[in-house]
């Protein structure tokens, strides 16, 4: 409970006992010893479990997180991580957590093929193994079985109802308390006689934990130092007294949305505070990625710092990326993409910048398929002490181009107050960390929903029905405007002209390949590789 108190749980905490009384506890009826059984040790246990589930589906949850007392956490909100991973693997999996898995190779090939796969796709960023074990020889044909172990398992509360009806039936948990072999176990065989080979998509491994059994995979001490290094966020099994690691003053990934304090803009004499270049990519744009971090090491200077984010399964090639660069210091961040909304996470965490960049006073939004062309440095995006905002009316930006229009839309619906101007004015974007936590405010206020989920609810294919750098930029120009430096782009002569010494190039065709751009406020047919090494070179 100590470490409970250290680390808060975002969702309810649920806690119950037969013997243990408090404030905030469930205390049980009976006594859970009545499920003692001399043919089956573990019934107790098992007994704990299903009351557990019985009274989650009481209570309404859809999911439970499964805590016993020999787990250790380390992270504020360390349940919305451990959320947020599970449901963006698959909305619909049944279940997820460190898992254990039987007789891999004695079913079929394609169940041998799935497992090598699932094995081989969670490998980055994993402390330890997964657990395979098996119980007959190769020659003899026998039914998998694929379960989390123990603790820290995610399970889906439909599901679980579902394959075990005697939980809220009256009289008989204590009998498949006795019945079945373990709960995680048990789980496991009816997942494969449901879905077969498909259960390795119902069932999730989450890397951001570990959850053991014994110390042959692992020692106490050595889950003990993951959880402090951060390797993880949740460690089971410790046996000791340990309460876990000292809590640290840090914004944490999942900081609540609505309730933090927005910060103030520092005074804007001249550029003062930290700025940070922050890139969102994926694995199909590190072949601009790689030019764009040469053009930062060869042109940009007074930046704090780059942090780079990706999906955790591309994080493993950024460091390659990085390494070919030559761009030194780069911050490498990653987190778990939603399953078949890769487009809509990337929006939402560049309304996340200030979580990902905590120690920055102002972001530069920049993307990879970009590069500077000429030196720069902080102060040539900011003007009288502030940062230049760009924009131009919809009215005007609409008749040359019409699609823009669509952001308009996109950000009226997202946001509580109109929106005239369209703010995609030439990269890099800069905006004081204040705007972030603002921004997710009041499209929570406009939609009623949590922030991340109202994102991710959208299309992800383009258009998109949110646009993150117009929502930004009208944020910024709605609530902080006396902050920025604005400039109407619609009194420019050329207002599709950047005068910033930035090339952007169409990320999504190859670099030998002729493609039509933007280049100073015209459109240019130009091989980009053959333009980059000339700048470059």
């Amino acid at each position: 409970m100590a470490n409970m108190k250290n680390f808060p749980t975002k969702n309810p905490l649920v806690l119950f006992s037969d013997e243990y009384e408090a404030e905030g506890v469930i205390k049980l009826n009976g006594n859970v010893e009545i499920a003692k059984d001399p043919k089956n040790k573990l019934a107790v246990n098992n007994l704990i479990f299903f009351t557990g589930t019985r009274i989650a589906a009481s209570k309404g949850f859809s999911h439970v997180l499964l805590l016993e007392n020999d787990c250790r956490v380390g992270k504020r909100y360390w349940d919305e991580i451990l959320f947020e991973e599970f449901l963006s693997k698959n909305v619909n999996a049944i279940a997820g957590g460190s898992i254990a898995i039987f007789n891999p190779s004695c079913y079929t090939r394609e169940a041998a093929a799935r497992f090598e796969k699932y094995v081989a796709d969670s490998l980055a960023d994993r402390p330890c193994p997964m657990s395979i074990t098996g119980s007959s020889n190769l020659a003899e044909k026998r039914d998998s079985c694929v379960f989390p172990n123990g603790a820290f398992a995610i399970y889906k509360m439909d599901w679980i109802i579902k394959t075990f009806p005697e939980i809220t039936a009256q009289g008989k948990t204590v009998e498949l308390a006795r019945r079945v072999k373990t709960w995680d176990y048990a789980i496991g065989i009816k997942a494969w006689e449901e879905f077969r080979e498909r259960v390795y998509d119902m069932i999730v491994p989450l890397n951001s934990v570990y959850s053991g059994y014994g110390n042959i995979m692992s020692t106490e001490d050595e889950r003990k130092q993951w959880l402090i290094d951060g390797k993880v966020i949740g460690v089971h099994q410790i046996k000791s007294d340990w309460i876990g690691p000292e809590p640290k003053p840090e914004q944490d990934l999942f900081t609540p949305q609505v309730t933090m304090e927005i910060p103030k803009p520092p005074p804007t004499q001249d550029v003062t505070g930290k700025t940070e270049i922050f890139i969102v990519t994926y694995a199909k744009d590190f072949q601009y990625l790689n030019h764009c971090l040469r053009s930062i090491k060869k042109f940009a200077k007074g930046f704090s710092g780059v942090t780079v984010l990706v999906p955790t399964k591309d994080a493993k090639e950024l460091r390659q990326v990085i390494r070919k660069s030559g761009l030194e210091n780069v911050k490498v961040k990653h987190g778990y993409e939603w399953a078949k909304k890769g487009m809509c996470w990337h929006l939402a965490q560049e309304c996340r910048a200030d979580v990902w960049c905590p120690d920055a006073d102002y972001i530069a939004h920049f993307d990879s398929d970009c590069i500077f062309t000429k030196p720069v440095s902080p102060e040539t995006f900011f003007k009288n002490g502030k940062p230049l905002l760009r924009y131009e009316p919809f009215a005007t930006l609409g008749i040359r181009h019409p699609g823009t229009m669509a952001w308009k839309i996109a950000t009226e619906n997202a946001l509580p107050f109109p929106v005239n101007d369209e703010f995609m004015r030439g990269l890099p974007h800069i905006y004081h960390h204040s705007v972030y936590a603002k921004t997710r405010i009041l499209v929570e206020q406009k939609t009623a929903m949590p922030f991340t989920e109202y994102v991710r609810s959208g299309r992800n294919e383009y258009p998109q029905q949110f646009c993150e750098y117009v929502t930004l930029g009208s944020v910024a120009a709605h609530e902080f405007r006396d902050d920025y430096y604005m400039v109407d782009l619609s009194k420019e002569s050329n207002p599709d002209r950047s005068p910033y010494p930035v090339q952007q190039f169409w990320g999504h065709g190859p670099l030998d390949q002729p493609q039509e751009i933007w280049v100073d406020g015209i459109k240019r047919t130009v091989t980009p590789i053959k333009m980059i090494e000339e700048i470059l070179k």
